[in-house]
C-alpha cells in the first residue's frame, strides 16, 4: 500500500476528538484516520440491502386482506 500526504480540511471539534481517542489508544492520528476513511468508504460501497422488496414495493399478492404498515414495521425490525 502506497502512502501519500495530502492536506485535508477538518473540522476542529473532529480532530480534538481524533486526538484524544489516538492518545486512549496509544495510536497514530494518521492510522486512526485511515482506519475510519477506509470503514466509511469500504461502508459505502457494500451492496444496499433488498430484503422483502416484493412486499415494500406492492408486487406481491396477498389471499386475504392485511396490515401494511404492521407488515412494514416487520420489514424494519428485520422480522
Amino acid at each position: 500500500m502506497n502512502i501519500i500526504k495530502t492536506t485535508i480540511k477538518i473540522d476542529d471539534n473532529l480532530l480534538k476528538s481524533i486526538k484524544k481517542i489516538a492518545i486512549d489508544k496509544n495510536e497514530t492520528q494518521n492510522n486512526l484516520m485511515n482506519e475510519y476513511i477506509r470503514k466509511g468508504v469500504n461502508n459505502e460501497l457494500k451492496p444496499k440491502k433488498q430484503e422483502n422488496l416484493e412486499i415494500i414495493s406492492g408486487l406481491g399478492t396477498a389471499s386475504e386482506p392485511f396490515d401494511s404498515v404492521k407488515e412494514l414495521k416487520k420489514v424494519e425490525n428485520g422480522e
